[in-house]
């Protein structure tokens, strides 16, 4: 009950004061690539829940948060699902603050102390998720995209497959397959050269698959979202340990004869390339 007539509060005043009654505020927002900042606004329309709890997370769009009021402190995974289809699926396993004595002062009509800083500087309350769109995201004009299929030699896709390419000024981007095996990347940076005119460049690609133990994951887990490690963005797929092992593969372009890397890309173009791995 505390906890509804905190977002009353916190709705009758203004934007940023919403925060002051949160338990955990996240913000799912676009990858861009690696080692680069995400991308605003906050995406609306997600479904963002944490594992073994009840609570769904509100969206409140004058301050682009999904906040939970309930929460327990301590660890915590946040899931985030897309319902239409748009977003692929992320986790991120976070500490939940313990903030009780911000929401007591609020509800009582006082000032709210300060929030200590997490380990990174950054309000220990705010976790930022990215996000990588499917194949049904909407199609930006004049964007570089390369989509295609990942299979095994018999036919079989290939869910969570990652997929590494090396685009324009050192700019490394990844993304996964979804359940289907279908992957997307989206390669922002890629234009034609001005002076050349050239417009097709050959970048480096790299595959790697899930390992046994999180194939069976994949295959046993009721909800793709609950399968996904929670270091998918941070996790080294080479690293001993890793859930990833590599692949060697084809590259296959529609209606055309299988080569091998790299992966020439048209710029400003949509262009299919499916993977097949070989054994």
């Amino acid at each position: 009950m505390i906890a509804e007539r905190a977002i009353d509060w916190a709705n009758g005043r203004a934007p940023d004061r919403i925060v002051a009654v949160g338990r955990l505020a996240v913000r799912p927002l676009r990858y861009v690539a690696e080692y680069q900042p995400l991308a605003g606004p906050t995406i609306a329309g997600l479904h963002v829940h944490v594992q073994n709890s009840a609570e769904h997370a509100r969206f409140h769009v004058e301050t682009g948060i999904y906040g939970f009021l309930k929460l327990r402190p301590g660890s915590a995974r946040i899931e985030v699902t897309d319902p239409a289809g748009r977003w692929f699926p992320a986790a991120r396993d976070i500490i939940v603050p313990d903030r009780s004595a911000i929401l007591a002062a609020a509800t009582a009509g006082g000032t709210p102390p300060v929030d200590p800083p997490g380990p990174d500087g950054r309000p220990a309350w705010i976790a930022d998720i990215a996000l990588r769109p499917t194949i049904s995201a909407p199609a930006t004009p004049g964007l570089t995209i390369l989509w295609g299929v990942v299979r095994e030699m018999d036919g079989t896709p290939v869910p969570l497959t990652r997929i590494m390419i090396d685009s324009v000024a050192s700019t490394r981007i990844v993304t996964h397959a979804d359940r289907s095996g279908t992957y997307i990347l989206a390669l922002p940076a890629e234009r034609t050269d001005p002076f050349t005119l050239t417009s097709v460049f050959d970048r480096a690609i790299r595959v790697h698959v899930p390992g046994t133990a999180l194939t069976s994951a994949l295959r046993t887990m009721p909800r793709f979202v609950s399968a996904l490690p929670a270091d998918l963005d941070t996790l080294d797929p080479d690293a001993i340990g890793s859930p990833f092992i590599p692949r060697a593969f084809a590259l296959v372009p529609a209606g055309g004869a299988p080569r091998s890397a790299p992966l020439p890309v048209q710029a400003a173009a949509r262009s299919r390339w499916d993977i097949h791995l070989l054994p």
